[in-house]
């Protein structure tokens, strides 16, 4: 089934609010750790819902910097700005592409997401997408705790908005921080242990035992 009108209408106008933040405002001298544009593309990286949204939803803890990318920064600030501006859902489809035909170069899909989904037979499509911090950090560096602090209203409204029936998040340091901002919520929460020290078969094991654990909520 097509995702909610409605929610999707809500989710485009909570991403426009992010991408009209005063970044400088609301991080204040952590504005410090964000990274500059580009590679940052100037504006932050609200998330991503999919056009047949089945309840499950994929939590990180920001976006990465994604160097030596240059025309890919661009095609992202130009479709960015265009949400920015209208915040309508056309101008959120457009981005939503961009993401779709991008998704190849990002190392925490390829290696991390896609071969969960691939076991449930799923796609971009069929979840939402989000980052407890909105913003990627120079170096890649983690977040600040003022960051994550500042950014949690924006990503509890989204998780709100979607209603989830699991959620997966992408490493320990951000299954703890969903846990102690929201520590009884209406949905699963299932860690997925990032480590890149891990071989193949070791994220092999883990995509299996995860997509099992995600089969039995949807």
């Amino acid at each position: 089934m097509p995702t909610d009108s409605r929610m999707l209408a809500d989710f485009v106008r909570v991403g426009q609010e992010i991408l009209s933040c005063d970044w400088a405002a609301h991080y204040g001298p952590d504005i410090a750790r964000v990274a500059p544009s580009p590679p940052g593309v100037g504006y932050a990286q609200p998330g991503f819902l999919g056009r047949d949204y089945r309840g499950v939803v994929f939590i990180g803890q920001n976006p990465g910097v994604g160097a030596d990318r240059a025309e890919v920064h661009r095609l992202w600030e130009r479709a960015f700005r265009g949400w920015h501006d209208h915040g309508t859902v056309a101008s959120y489809a457009e981005t939503y592409q961009l993401w779709q035909s991008d998704l190849h170069g990002w190392t925490v899909w390829t290696q991390w997401i896609k071969p969960i989904l691939d076991r449930l037979s799923l796609t971009e499509d069929h979840i939402g997408y989000l980052n407890l911090c909105k913003n990627a950090a120079t170096g890649n560096a983690a977040p600040t705790t003022r960051m994550y602090q500042s950014d949690w209203a924006w990503t509890r409204r989204q998780v709100e908005l979607l209603q989830p029936r699991v959620v997966i998040a992408g490493g320990v340091a951000v299954a703890n921080r969903i846990n102690m901002h929201w520590p009884a919520p209406p949905f699963i929460v299932l860690t997925q242990n990032r480590v890149r020290s891990q071989n193949q078969a070791e994220r092999d094991r883990q995509a299996d035992m995860l997509a099992r654990e995600i089969r039995k909520v949807l």
